[in-house]
């Protein structure tokens, strides 16, 4: 008898099949949630972290951070031609190189703080497009710099860096590094002797609008009665100053100096051709050549400097000459720093150290002359406000990194003491306090 097997009914496997899809189903499901979950976390902590992530921000020196190699030599090599760094800076921009950019506003001492501070910003909006966030930020910590720190920035204009640095930080997710210059924007705006209404008005309001995008909406509540009513506080005090410009006189340089200056920017011109060309043995052959022009330069300037500190009279002639020195070696440590993309002296790049040492002791010879015309102004009052004015450049150039062997704890505290002595004196105050693993300088009422 022959059997026969039969395949089972369809419909007898269909349950096992349903409940089989129907675990998958639940499976992709739990999956789904899962993964949803996981993405509402992961955006919740992105907007934590770009509102609270100044822990993660510190204080650097803003020379370390330049990157030879990244610097073009054509447009470096243009700072021996001695233009402002703010003229540097946007040629470097509008050629789209940021690093040669930041290059030129870090190592290059000329030009003054209002400008600084704008290109800095320049540049940071540019590393900002790379993105590049760690030297955008070091951008914006100099504009913070400049703003506490500069002697001679208007008032207005230092609220507006404060304000501009700050949304620097906040765009980079670094809210509570913006803190500081949020609070001396607001110190400014209610207290400065030097601000119109309006302007403390827009100030107000711009501040307004920062704390509210950060979320603290009680912060920006306690601005309502000064943008209702932008009067300042009166401190009974008035700004004294600037004293540092009328401490320098223009003196004569002397001919053969002129000519020698003169034979170093034609040099650059001729290495300028030379690149253009893309003749590799013109190149080394110009760069030989501005090489000479500025050892042959460096020892005239040598050679003058006794003579011409002894022609100079006056306190005043004297800190020009000072000056002057301390400009050509800070030109000189930018050459032996690589900044301009090129080696161009290999002897300054060999002794480098040596040209830091000599530019902090031309620094330390030119306050000195400082100090002395402010103990000589005939008014105490003026003498003491001037005295905090020098130790404020003098911390400003270390924070820009200007000046070697800076302790900014040293001179913080040099700072607060010339403070407290002119204490009733000044309408306002700049305090030196810690944050994450550095410090940060900014304006303030009273101290703590």
């Amino acid at each position: 008898m022959t059997t026969h097997h039969f395949p089972a009914p369809a419909a007898a496997g269909q349950p096992r099949l349903d409940k089989r899809r129907r675990g998958l189903v639940a499976l992709l499901a739990t999956l789904l949630v899962f993964t949803l979950l996981i993405g509402l976390v992961a955006i919740g902590g992105y907007f934590y972290l770009r509102n609270n992530r100044s822990a993660q921000w510190s204080w650097q020196d803003p020379q370390t951070a330049i990157d030879p190699g990244r610097v073009r030599p054509d447009l470096g090599v243009q700072a021996l031609l001695d233009p402002p760094a703010s003229v540097l800076v946007q040629q470097a921009l509008q050629a789209n190189e940021p690093d040669t950019a930041y290059a030129m506003l870090a190592a290059n001492l000329r030009g003054g703080d209002a400008e600084r501070s704008g290109s800095a910003q320049q540049v940071g909006r540019a590393f900002e497009q790379i993105p590049a966030p760690e030297m955008a930020a070091l951008s914006y910590q100099q504009m913070l710099d400049i703003a506490a720190l500069s002697p001679t920035l208007a008032d207005p204009m230092r609220a507006q860096v404060s304000l501009d640095a700050a949304r620097g930080f906040m765009r980079l997710g670094l809210a509570d590094a913006a803190q500081p210059a949020m609070q001396q924007a607001e110190v400014l705006a209610r207290f400065s002797p030097l601000m119109a209404p309006v302007q403390r008005q827009d100030v107000a309001r711009q501040l307004q609008a920062l704390y509210r995008e950060l979320g603290q909406d009680a912060q920006a509540a306690t601005l309502d009665q000064l943008v209702r009513e932008p009067r300042g506080t009166p401190t009974g005090k008035y700004v004294r100053g600037p004293f540092l410009p009328q401490f320098v006189s223009p003196v004569a340089t002397p001919e053969d100096l002129q000519r020698a200056t003169e034979e170093r920017r034609r040099q650059v011109y001729t290495f300028l051709n030379a690149w253009d060309s893309g003749d590799a043995a013109a190149v080394e052959g110009a760069r030989s050549q501005l090489a000479g022009a500025l050892l042959v330069e460096d020892r005239l300037r040598q050679e003058l400097l006794p003579a011409r500190d002894r022609a100079a009279v006056e306190l005043s002639e004297k800190a020009a000459v000072a000056l002057d020195q301390v400009e050509w070696l800070a030109l000189k440590n930018m050459v032996a720093s690589g900044a301009l993309g090129t080696n161009v002296t290999p002897e300054w790049s060999q002794t480098r150290g040596q040209i830091a040492a000599d530019l902090r002791a031309a620094y330390d010879n030119l306050f000195a002359l400082y100090r002395d015309q402010a103990g000589a102004l005939t008014d105490s009052d003026d003498a003491r406000a001037a005295r905090v004015e020098i130790l404020r450049q003098q911390n400003l150039l270390g924070r820009l990194g200007f000046y070697p062997g800076y302790d900014s704890a040293a001179l913080g505290l040099a700072l607060e003491q010339a403070q407290r002595d002119a204490n009733d004196i000044l309408p306002l105050l700049i305090t030196r306090q810690e944050w994450g693993n550095g410090d940060v300088f900014r304006i303030v009422e009273v101290f703590d």
